[in-house]
């Protein structure tokens, strides 16, 4: 069912107004009745917005009044003034030198403007001095007043907060469930226990399971939530610097957060915002040089005195680059290139009608045109984020996948040395008898010789590389205990199960190659995916460890990543034997892409029993 449409406080109270407006004065019994419905369903609105339940409830947990210790920041636009700062100017300067700091930035995601607070500043003159960053990170975000309306619905469906609705929402039903004590506590729950991907980093935060004590009526995070990524960025379409803005009203700064299920596809989206940028760049960059161009020619040769075929050409040329323009800037959202978008349609407009002055004409779309370099200032700004963001998701990558590396080239190694200690004549599993502090010594013992180095993986918490390093680590004290039972035919199911797994994590990381690869369809030749997919193929083939040695339990999943494995492998020659030209191959990687993103290695691991060795005190 189709997720409910965000509508901000304002836009619903104006809603509820236009229809109270809208009603006749009731004088039936049926119009008074629907009169009645109305008021309720006005003060059932004012209700839902009120952050009133949120105030209690920290009163109630934090023993102190929460106005003792936070003010809301448009309060100073009250009749006060500071620093030389005053009204609408003076709440801009305030936030402003809040550090940027989780408290200031949950905020900004999910409070209205009228609630953004701060800490009880220290005003000295001429300055106001708040808390070291560190210590803005440590207050509770139980100390924001959450509004109900600025929580996407979309987001707390992914978070796994709530459900996905099952049929269409109205607002007020949608309201209900945003604005329920156990939505509003997981949410700040969830932001509080996130943390950053790298240092300094406040814009990718990695999801941990939450606090339980700090918010008892928060819903937990699921398993397979855990490890995933929250994306904030500024939302755009807020205009706060222009010039048509209204001065007497505090344009807030709002950010927007976007969910990935994994630390791949957060890293595949700074992909796409790099290549968006590069083509955003080129593109308006284009337009402005040709915009350049034609305003110079105009002011050169558009006189009374020029012939009339110059000047049906320099008005063909305005119309059709006022064309091209609008064209180029249709269903734009960042609020600098919908004011261009306006001023282009407008002036198409006015060409439509015939108006004949040219040079007004481009004296607006010269002012368009500079919004529009306005706006590729802040892509070259965005583009400085968007590199850092890609280097530290892929630094936390490529760590988790080389801790899988050094387990993978261990493990032929560490079978054949167990190997050798079974066939061993009166070796640790011929001898009986032996107490469980023995066994537990000797184990320790082999496991260090046969060197797993199995520690090189408890430090991932990414998704999805760690359900594979949980499963691993589970197969591993499975491992443990065979050895320990002197389990010959457990020790050799363990070893084939982590070979398994092992096999599975590294087909999971070919394919996310394969994806951002096929995204750069234009750079990369067929034949490298090719020689990616073959290698991958001949991996999941080869039984290397114990080839006698059955694991039945696997063997759906794993074969049925082998036979997706052979079904692309397969395409791939073929196409490479047609010799595909640069439409067809973008058009086979977008089917392959397709085919990929139905190919989930993570669930079928997720999938896999249990490993249910016997405990070896029993």
């Amino acid at each position: 069912m189709p997720i409910p449409t965000n509508k901000s406080a304002e836009q619903l109270r104006a809603q509820v107004h236009r229809e109270g407006r809208s009603r006749p004065e009731p004088t039936t019994p049926e119009e008074k009745s629907a009169h009645e419905a109305f008021v309720r369903q006005s003060a059932r609105l004012d209700e839902l917005l009120s952050t009133n339940p949120q105030l209690e409830k920290f009163r109630a947990v934090a023993g102190f009044d929460w106005g003792d210790r936070f003010i809301p920041v448009q309060n100073f636009r009250r009749d006060m003034s500071l620093f030389g700062y005053e009204g609408t100017k003076l709440v801009e300067h305030l936030w402003n030198s809040l550090p940027s700091c989780r408290f200031k930035r949950f905020q900004e995601l999910f409070c209205d403007k009228a609630d953004y607070a701060i800490p009880r500043p220290d005003v000295k003159a001429p300055c106001v001095v708040y808390p070291p960053r560190r210590d803005l990170n440590n207050i509770s975000l139980a100390a924001c007043l959450v509004s109900p309306a600025a929580i996407p619905f979309k987001l707390i469906v992914d978070l796994g907060i709530v459900p996905e609705p099952t049929r269409n929402l109205s607002d007020i039903e949608a309201l209900e469930i945003k604005s329920s004590p156990r939505v509003i506590a997981s949410l700040k729950a969830i932001f509080e226990s996130a943390v950053a991907i790298g240092p300094g980093n406040e814009r990718v935060l990695l999801l941990r399971q939450i606090d339980a004590k700090t918010y008892p009526e928060a819903q937990p995070l699921s398993d397979e939530k855990i490890g995933s990524i929250v994306y904030i960025r500024e939302n755009t379409a807020v205009n706060r610097t222009g010039p048509k803005r209204d001065r007497t009203v505090w344009q807030a700064p709002e950010q927007i957060a976007s969910y990935f299920p994994s630390v791949y596809s957060a890293l595949r989206k700074t992909d796409h915002e790099t290549s968006g940028y590069q083509l955003e760049t080129m593109s308006l960059g284009q337009l402005s040089v040709e915009w350049n161009e034609l305003t110079t020619r105009a002011r050169q040769q558009w006189r009374r005195s020029a012939s009339p075929e110059v000047k049906a050409t320099i008005r063909g040329d305005l119309e059709a680059l006022v064309g091209k323009s609008r064209d180029e800037l249709s269903g734009v959202s960042h609020h600098l290139k919908r004011e261009a978008a306006d001023a282009f349609m407008e002036l198409e407009g006015r060409l439509a009608q015939g108006s004949n002055n040219i040079t007004t004409h481009i004296t607006a779309a010269d002012a368009a045109v500079r919004r529009l370099s306005r706006t590729m200032d802040g892509s070259a700004r965005k583009t400085g984020y968007n590199t850092t963001d890609a280097k530290q998701l892929s630094n936390l990558i490529q760590g988790a996948e080389h801790g899988f590396k050094l387990i993978a080239d261990s493990l032929f190694r560490a079978s054949a040395r167990l190997n050798d200690e079974m066939k061993r004549s009166g070796g640790y599993f011929s001898q009986k008898g032996l107490a469980l502090s023995e066994r537990e010594a000797t184990t320790n013992t082999l496991l260090a010789r046969a060197g797993i180095p199995i520690n090189s993986i408890d430090t991932v918490t990414d998704r999805p590389l760690r359900v594979f390093a949980v499963r691993m680590r589970e197969t591993y004290e499975s491992l443990k205990t065979s050895l320990i039972n002197q389990d010959i035919p457990g020790t050799q199911r363990a070893m084939v199960r982590l070979v398994v797994l092992s096999k599975l994590q590294r087909a999971n990381s070919a394919f996310e190659v394969l994806r951002r690869l096929t995204v750069r369809s234009d750079a990369v030749p067929l034949r490298e995916l090719t020689r990616t997919v073959a290698s991958l193929r001949s991996l999941l083939e080869l039984r290397s460890v114990f080839p006698q040695t059955l694991v039945p339990e696997f063997k759906s999943s794993y074969t049925k990543i082998q036979r997706r494995v052979s079904t692309i492998a397969n395409g791939l020659e073929r196409y490479r034997a047609q010799g595909l030209d640069l439409t067809e191959r973008r058009q086979m990687y977008s089917r392959l892409r397709a085919y990929l993103d139905q190919t989930d290695v993570e669930h079928e691991v997720r999938s896999l029993p249990r490993d249910t060795d016997q405990d070896p005190a029993a």
